[in-house]
Formats: structure tokens, sequence, C-alpha cells
């Protein structure tokens, strides 16, 4: 994983960081005929990765938090208060549809923590689909129980 890279080139003293144009630099604490022999495959690494380092070196975290609190917000403009009772419905009755949305939670967490935007944009993205669908179903049962109700009452 290029975060466990550069940490470890941390740990050597050499720092990764990225220029004013985006592109990735490094500084050595040594001069470049003294490198470490151990640092040296970690360098190669991260040069045949230098697009993966420089988007994790650009990472942002407020960011991925905003593309996690849209989704989550567009579910709620699409349904309201509807869909705060969805979910423990849907681990009551539908444990499949809470499964989906638990699945898509962990890819987020995961994606954050490993300071992976696509991976948190196609998280939130699986969040918002997973919620939508279990917010439908939960309201197809309650139009149901809905019905019911009037149909015992006339």
């Amino acid at each position: 994983m290029i975060y466990s890279l550069i940490d470890q080139l941390n740990s050597q003293g050499v720092a990764l960081s990225l220029d004013d144009k985006g592109h990735l630099k490094a500084t050595l604490p040594w001069p470049v005929k003294e490198i470490p022999s151990n640092v040296l495959p970690m360098l190669q690494r991260v040069k045949t990765s230098r697009a993966e380092v420089e988007e994790v070196l650009s990472w942002d975290e407020e960011k991925s938090f905003t593309v996690y609190r849209a989704a989550i917000r567009k579910m709620g403009a699409t349904f309201g208060k509807l869909a705060l009772g969805s979910l423990p419905w849907a681990r009551r009755h539908r444990p499949e549809l809470e499964k989906v949305v638990r699945d898509a939670e962990q890819a987020f967490c995961r994606a954050h923590n490993e300071r992976d935007m696509p991976g948190v944009r196609a998280a939130s993205a699986a969040m918002e689909k997973a919620g939508m669908v279990v917010c439908v179903e939960f309201k197809k049962a309650a139009d149901e129980v809905r019905r019911r109700r009037e149909a015992g009452n006339k």
C-alpha cells in the first residue's frame, strides 16, 4: 500500500511532498550516491507509482467527508424523515438490505483510512444507492401496512 511506503520512507528520513504544480518531490537526507541499499527499492517503487503517490499526498480529509455527507444529504432530501426510520426497519425486516448499507459504510471507512479519494467517491455513491433502496422498500412496506389498516377499518 502506498501510504505505508510513504511512512517507511519518512521513517528513513526521506520527505515526499508536492511542489507548487502538484508534482512529486523527494528530499533525501544523504547525497544520491550514499542512499542506503534498503531505501533504493522503496524509491524505485515511488517512481513507478508516481501518480498514486501524488494522489495520496494531495489527500484532503475534509473533502472526503464532504463527499460522504453529500450522499447522505441527497438521500435525506429525497425521502425526508422517512429515511430516519428506514435502517432500523431494514435491520429487523430486510437484513440483506441493511448489510449492503453496512458494507458501503465499511468501504467508505477503508477508502478514507487509505486516503483513496476515488474509493471514497465510489463508496459514497454505493452508500447513497443502498440507502435509497432501503428507503424505497421501507416506504413500500409502510404503504402496505397503511393500506391493510384502511382496508380493515372499512
